[in-house]
Parts: structure tokens; sequence; C-alpha cells
């Protein structure tokens, strides 16, 4: 008898067996994304020797001019946290996607 005839035969083991399965799936992906955000929450450290704590912007608008932004891949210190601009940006350090996280200091 294949999977087709019993399942005609006996429909309540099919409801069973899909829900065994269903089951099974859903716990081993519930232990995957708990891993996954454990590992996401662990801080990186991060080397913030010499790197500007906000507010003390990376660059200036033109030369000799008072910094006031950061440009991409500027870094700077905020919070104890070190960031990096995605693009020019002159918001708060991890305040908006204009910054990257790299890791704790």
């Amino acid at each position: 008898m294949n999977d087709i005839e019993s399942t005609f035969r006996n429909p309540s083991r099919s409801v069973s067996h899909a829900s065994s399965v269903f089951k099974k799936r859903t716990i081993a992906k519930a232990i995957g994304l708990v891993a996954l955000l454990g590992a996401a929450g662990a801080a990186q450290a991060a080397d913030c020797t010499g790197v500007n704590v906000y507010p003390n912007w990376t660059a200036s608008d033109w030369s000799g001019g008072q910094p006031n932004h950061s440009n991409p891949g500027d870094q700077l210190v905020h919070q104890n946290a070190l960031y990096s601009a995605n693009w020019y940006t002159a918001t708060t350090p991890g305040s908006d996607p204009s910054w990257s996280l790299l890791g704790s200091c």
C-alpha cells in the first residue's frame, strides 16, 4: 500500500503525520531563530582608539571650515559604541540608517 492509499484508508493518520512534521519544523526554525538572535545580540568589540567622539565631526563643507558632518566610511564613537557613516550625514550616530554599528568600545 502506498502513501496515497494509506491516506484514503486512514485520513486521520495523514493529519497527525502532517501536524507532527509541522511541529518539528516549527521547533527547528525557532531554535535557529534563537541562535541567530543570540549571535546578533552579542556586541562585537571594536577598537575605538583615535576615533572622534560625537559631536566632534570628521568632515567640513569647505577647507578650513568647522567640521559639521561625516562622509561615507567615516567613524564616530557615540555612547561607547563605534559607528560608520553609510553616506554623508549630520545625524546622531545610531539614530537612523545613515549609520552602521561596528561594535562596542
